[in-house]
């Protein structure tokens, strides 16, 4: 029983789909948490907020839920097509044509959204980069004397955020420790959130990989069945041949 049940699991599959989970998991919760951060430094420091953070918020939401159902759809069909599994279900032409359609589809699918993941990567890729500036300036205050007499001038950048107050986006003295201290958690979940949409991406491309080997299995798996059933058909002409020859 244990042996049946080991063959018939997809464990690439599996790895995957745990991959997958865990990456989208930890993404969510740590952007949830920086976004939250992020507006409420840019309300505290710049005196605004940003009108898109409720949208941002529902397609985070989005993503976990689709993500979530692609995971189990893509597990799904790995245990349909593993094994002794694969041999009953795809049994008649028909059976193997709807799966190699649908096995084809969920990788065009799969790479879609692989796509999309890598722009999410590289956007975290940005804004860790972006943190990291601001860690690598406020780390330098504190390393060396008279922090209070530095500023942070962020002026330049008004025209990308021109809902922020441009007086207020040179930061000195004590909204400059504020900010610094701010930034420090900010980066580590920015850090985190990067680590969990790699982990994401490489849980795609290994169901993308599952998939084409699936595909590859049930194409060829009516070919195998032509084949077994021509030899057991060879092997029941000559039998009684071979009876009759030892006589």
């Amino acid at each position: 029983m244990g042996e049946r049940c080991i063959t018939r699991t997809p464990f690439a599959s599996l790895i995957a789909t745990i991959m997958c989970v865990i990456g989208v998991a930890i993404y969510l919760g740590t952007m949830y948490a920086a976004v939250e951060g992020s507006m409420d430094l840019a309300y505290e420091q710049f005196g605004a907020r940003v009108d898109w953070i409720d949208a941002t918020k529902i397609t985070m939401l989005v993503v976990g839920c689709t993500m979530g159902v692609l995971a189990f759809i893509l597990l799904l069909l790995g245990f349909l097509t593993t094994g002794a599994t694969r041999d009953v279900i795809y049994t008649s032409s028909k059976s193997r044509t709807g799966g190699r359609c649908a096995l084809g589809c969920f990788v065009v699918i799969t790479y879609i959204i692989g796509v999309a993941w890598i722009l999410i990567t590289s956007l975290m890729a940005l804004f860790m980069a972006c943190f990291l500036v601001f860690w690598g300036y406020c780390r330098q205050d504190r390393d060396m004397p008279g922090v209070n007499d530095r500023c942070l001038d962020l002026q330049q950048f008004h025209f990308m955020f021109p809902m922020f107050n441009k007086d207020q986006m040179l930061i000195c003295q004590q909204a400059l420790q504020n900010f610094c201290k701010k930034t420090d958690e900010l980066y580590g979940l920015y850090i985190v959130a990067y680590c969990s949409s790699t982990v994401v991406l490489l849980s795609l491309v290994h169901y993308l990989i599952c998939l084409a080997a699936n595909y590859a299995h049930v194409k060829d798996s009516g070919k195998l069945r032509e084949w077994e059933e021509t030899r057991c058909l060879e092997e029941s002409e000559l039998g009684p041949m071979t009876t009759k020859s030892r006589f």
